[in-house]
């Protein structure tokens, strides 16, 4: 079989290119596998970063629009598409596409706001019509109704299949040199509609109907023309090439000029999740994912837990862990160092000396207020932080951690910001797997993950996070056998546990698809 395992962030080295790689890796074993991506990417580097052996890959770069896009990869057998909030369409046989977290497209709407809505999109002649200005023409001007093309320009037109849709715009040659006059030729997905020239005090109207052919295969409308340069006709500060001045573009039955931001605001609410269609599956990162997914999207899926790299047990010392990025919750699903900190000094004040907290992460320059603001609360407390560590620090780290914290999702609300909360938790396996013992928010994907009582615990105040881990430190038997219920637990989120359930799913799909073929 040949697949495609798309992501548009390698370069970002995170848990979704964890789990992309991880997919890419335990399919080529048996399949060609090729990487797609927006923008080049060094495979090896994304290797060594996420523990990964893609060696058995090709890297490829594929366009950001999405009819391109369903056409290069048209020839794979599978696509998967694991890259955070895609919107890209399948063009693949077959198509798997992976959630990290649903984005919520569509916020709901009171039925008077759809009658809005709807009745906007009638007013501007919306439709399911779109167009895009591919290639060689210019940005509006300033009157918000021209643009200039080059010497040639390739515009694109959005129709459904089996509809027919009025276009219309003016071709003009106003501000073109005295006495050269440009010759234009437009044609119409091949077909010459327009081929003359076009003198500087006559605009020519253009009106011809496009016959549809689906949003993912459009009309593309042509326009070639002579060509000057202000900067040396006019001697002035523009070297652009123009051609001709297209005015007044319509497609479609608009009767009032929109802005082109309120368009797309009124097609995407129109069709939010259109392009889901195309694939066979959805897979969710965890049941919390799954959750989600049904209620913003009104879409089943499975589960497909990601693959964990299961860590080395060390001698254990009295350690404990944290692991995550620094960043506020307005950045996301925040790993709230600053709240453990806050813990660790209520239990400072019991453990004095003899316990030491460590916290892991990257900081981007964005989340450098938030890193100074965790540090000053630790001022005073046996407190290390590991910022931007090596990746042999992070092994020794969670080979000594004796417990591990996580607490993302600690003080917001489930229902205002699910998406602030772990959606599944892969550090948290890490830990389990070199045996520290998790104490974690009992909320989202590691409540999935720990059971309480048996491989950790679930915690919900910041004072039972306290009491929860004071009361494993006085319990070493406790913490030993909770240590190895926890290495077993994490043995279920390993890489041959994920290769199966992945190949599983594949087969589920590729079977249902090729079962209903045949019926057809």
């Amino acid at each position: 079989m040949k697949a495609a395992v798309f992501n548009e962030h390698w370069n970002t080295y995170g848990g979704g290119e964890q789990f992309a790689g991880g997919i890419a890796e335990a399919l080529a074993a048996e399949h060609d596998v090729d990487l797609l991506a927006r923008e080049e990417f060094d495979v090896d580097l994304v290797q060594s970063r996420l523990g990964l052996d893609l060696s058995k890959t090709t890297p490829r770069i594929v366009s950001e629009r999405p009819h391109e896009f369903v056409r290069q990869t048209a020839d794979y057998d599978l696509l998967v598409n694991c890259s955070f909030n895609s919107n890209a369409p399948n063009g693949a046989r077959h198509g798997l596409y992976v959630v990290h977290f649903p984005a919520r497209l569509d916020r709901p709407l009171t039925r008077f706001q759809q009658t809005v809505i709807e009745g906007g999109a009638r007013l501007v002649g919306i439709s399911d019509l779109s167009v895009e200005f591919a290639e060689g023409v210019h940005p509006l001007e300033v009157d918000g109704r021209s643009r200039w093309t080059e010497a040639e320009a390739t515009i694109e037109l959005f129709v459904p299949a089996g509809t027919r849709a009025p276009l219309r715009f003016t071709l003009d040659a106003l501000h073109w040199p005295v006495g050269s006059d440009p010759r234009v030729r437009v044609a119409l997905h091949g077909n010459v509609v327009l081929d003359q020239v076009i003198a500087r005090e006559s605009p020519v109207d253009v009106d011809v109907t496009v016959e549809g052919r689906g949003e993912l295969d459009p009309v593309v409308l042509t326009v070639e023309s002579d060509a000057f340069c202000p900067q040396d006709a006019f001697g002035v500060a523009d070297p652009r090439e123009l051609g001709i001045l297209v005015r007044d573009f319509s497609l479609g039955n608009t009767r009032v000029p929109v802005p082109p931001s309120w368009r797309e605001t009124l097609s995407r609410r129109k069709r939010p999740l259109r392009f889901l269609d195309s694939y066979d599956t959805i897979a969710s990162n965890s049941g919390y994912t799954r959750h989600w997914v049904q209620r913003w999207w009104q879409r089943d899926s499975e589960v497909l837990y990601p693959p964990v790299k299961l860590r080395k047990r060390g001698a254990k010392e009295p350690v404990i862990l944290g692991v995550g990025r620094f960043f506020d919750s307005h950045g996301g699903h925040s790993k709230k160092q600053l709240e453990l900190v806050r813990a660790f000094r209520s239990l400072h004040q019991r453990t004095h000396d003899s316990w030491t907290l460590h916290l892991i992460g990257g900081c981007a320059p964005d989340g450098r207020a938030y890193l100074d603001e965790v540090r000053r609360a630790s001022i005073g407390l046996p407190v290390r932080f590991h910022v931007n560590a090596s990746g042999q620090d992070v092994d020794e780290l969670f080979a000594k951690a004796g417990i591990f914290w996580h607490a993302t999702g600690f003080g917001e609300s489930e229902q205002r910001h699910p998406d602030r909360f772990e959606h599944f938790g892969i550090s948290v396996v890490e830990a389990m797997s070199a045996g520290a013992v998790p104490v974690v928010f009992g909320k989202a994907g590691p409540a999935e993950i720990v059971r309480n009582g048996v491989s950790g615990v679930l915690f919900s105040t910041r004072q039972a996070l306290v009491d929860a881990t004071w009361e494993l430190i006085r319990n070493p038997h406790r913490i030993e056998s909770m240590s190895r219920h926890a290495a077993e637990r994490a043995a279920e989120f390993g890489f041959d546990r994920f290769r199966e359930s992945l190949h599983r799913m594949v087969e589920r799909m590729v079977s249902a698809r090729s079962g209903s073929e045949r019926a057809t």
